[in-house]
């Protein structure tokens, strides 16, 4: 009964995004807002571009820090979905694996993305420095990162990447948003 209803909902999600037509605020050139200059300026190709990379960083650096969180929550997630237990565990230790790479991988898009978007707008706004602190406060998480690797114990290396990242994080959310 369960499944049916799993596979009930998810037919009745795709087909509300599938037949409701998404609208973006990036999209709505056409409409001028009361006391708001409509913007004709595109965005060049490059910026998009860089854009797309910019979300591939994200999604790198999500795949290398969502799993020790998840640890915490496996056993009750796993008790709502036991159906899914063997994957959602492999899927944690495929990325618990990965880590490392995951992690420096997400680190190069992040340089690629800030010189890509440098090179297309020709400047450095304020959102462009709060990517250069994101990106630095990434960089610099892999000092500790790199001692837990060599001693997996040291709780201080262990707190301060944690904290790090974590504050690295949300510079990322407010980058994103603003």
């Amino acid at each position: 009964m369960k499944k049916l209803i799993l596979l009930f909902g998810l037919s009745i999600l795709i087909a509300i995004t599938t037949a409701v037509p998404i609208i973006l605020a990036d999209d709505c050139d056409e409409i001028e807002y009361m006391g708001h200059d409509r913007h004709d300026e595109e965005e060049s190709p490059y910026e998009e571009l860089g854009d797309t990379i910019g979300w591939g960083a994200v999604f790198f650096a999500l795949g290398a820090g969502l799993p020790y969180p998840f640890r915490r929550f496996l056993p009750k997630l796993t008790k709502k979905l036991p159906m899914f237990k063997s994957r959602i565990s492999s899927l944690i230790r495929l990325l618990t694996k990965k880590h490392v790479l995951l992690g420096l991988s997400a680190i190069v898009l992040m340089v690629i993305h800030g010189w890509i978007m440098y090179l297309a707008e020709g400047k450095l706004d304020d959102e462009g420095w709060l990517g250069i602190i994101a990106g630095s406060l990434f960089v610099i998480a892999t000092i500790p990162g790199s001692i837990l690797i060599k001693n997996i114990r040291v709780k201080f290396a262990r707190k301060l990447h944690t904290a790090t990242l974590i504050i690295a994080g949300l510079t990322v959310l407010i980058h994103v948003v603003a």
